[in-house]
């Protein structure tokens, strides 16, 4: 493991994951530039009508550390942001609800609805859970939660990990997993790159998922693990990654899975 006189974890803990996408963590203090994304924001790119930059976004460098007590940090890392979820609702200084219609990425059924019906603080989780309403056409509609740090706590390069419980049932893709702060300078998905933390799928919930996704036309570099017993729907497991110039490993409850340090962009 590279040793570095700074390093950053930022942590995201007891979050119950019953659907959709979760997203989190961002960009901080290191003035280098990397071709892979720069940060966590999971949304979609904007069309500018301004004439692009030809220099990368500045990372956040204002991150301070903050307490670590009881929120476990690997030795070489300091503290830059958690949320253990022990207030009311979510923060809105630390986290977005995201909008989308029907159908707008992988063919999903659900819209992405910026409620509490869907995405709410509960006993110290975070709760994302899919509803099915029928409606007075005898239709069936389906709504859900997905929210982001864009623009809160956007992170570049460190131990990005949450703390997470998925569900069970064909159909559900739970992720958590980081998007470019600025996607619009790299160029729309893939070439702006996406890291895929964890994601699992819902009639196959022992096994995990990560991926770096990147590259035009579109390449991706995975990784896999599998439980030996029980499923990742029945108890909560720490997914992570560490991400440093050059390579991104993936962690599952303390144990690296997979790395990469072969991409492009």
């Amino acid at each position: 493991m590279r040793k570095n006189s700074k390093r950053f974890a930022a942590v995201i803990t007891a979050a119950l994951l019953t659907g959709s996408c979760l997203t989190g963590c961002g960009d901080k203090d290191d003035d280098k530039t990397t071709a892979a994304p720069a940060t966590t924001a999971v949304t979609e790119a904007a069309v500018s009508t301004e004439e692009a930059s030809t220099e990368a976004p500045a990372p956040d460098t204002s991150a301070t550390d903050v307490a670590e007590a009881d929120v476990p940090v690997p030795e070489g890392y300091h503290l830059v942001w958690h949320d253990e979820f022990n207030g009311a609702e979510l923060n809105p200084d630390d986290w977005n609800y995201e909008t989308h219609e029907v159908g707008w990425v992988n063919h999903e059924l659900q819209e992405y609805v910026p409620s509490t019906d869907y995405a709410f603080v509960k006993d110290g989780e975070l709760v994302i859970q899919p509803v099915k309403v029928i409606k007075d056409d005898g239709k069936p509609y389906y709504y859900s939660g997905r929210v982001n740090t864009q623009n809160k706590h956007d992170i570049k390069y460190g131990r990005i990990e949450a703390r997470l419980k998925v569900p069970t049932g064909r159909g559900f893709l739970p992720a958590f997993w980081m998007m470019p702060q600025e996607e619009q300078f790299y160029g729309q998905w893939p070439c702006c790159g996406e890291i895929d933390i964890m994601e699992v799928l819902g009639n196959q919930t022992d096994t995990l998922y990560g991926t770096l996704h990147y590259g035009e036309p579109h390449k991706q570099n995975q990784g896999t693990y599998k439980l030996e017993s029980g499923s990742f729907a029945e108890e909560y497991h720490v997914f992570a990654i560490e991400w440093e110039p050059g390579e991104i490993r993936w962690y599952c409850d303390g144990q690296q899975y997979y790395s990469t340090n072969d991409w492009f962009t």
